[in-house]
């Protein structure tokens, strides 16, 4: 999960110390949730937030979805377009 807690945490002119003793966690922890090795709980991330003085949204934007892309497998098996097939009686007849 990317975060912006390092980047409010230095603009605040706070070390990852003071944001963890605010915050009520260890520095380790601060320094796993700037890292994106940790995705925290609601709970710590308002926490987190307030300690900060800045939004939840701020400090933990809601992550962008890419657009769906359609699997190899799945256009290799619909047809392209319309497909002439020959019967047995050799008459074109169109799907």
């Amino acid at each position: 999960m990317k975060n912006n807690v390092e980047r409010v945490r230095e603009a605040r002119g706070m070390s990852q110390s003071d944001l963890a003793k605010a915050a009520g966690v260890s520095r380790q922890s601060i320094h796993a949730l700037e890292r994106g090795a940790h995705e925290p709980r609601l709970s710590l991330a308002y926490r987190v937030a307030d300690a900060l003085g800045a939004t939840l949204e701020a400090v933990f934007p809601a992550p962008q979805k890419a657009p769906a892309k359609k699997s190899a497998a799945k256009s290799a098996a619909k047809p392209a377009g319309k497909k002439v097939v020959k019967k047995a009686t050799k008459k074109a007849v169109r799907r």
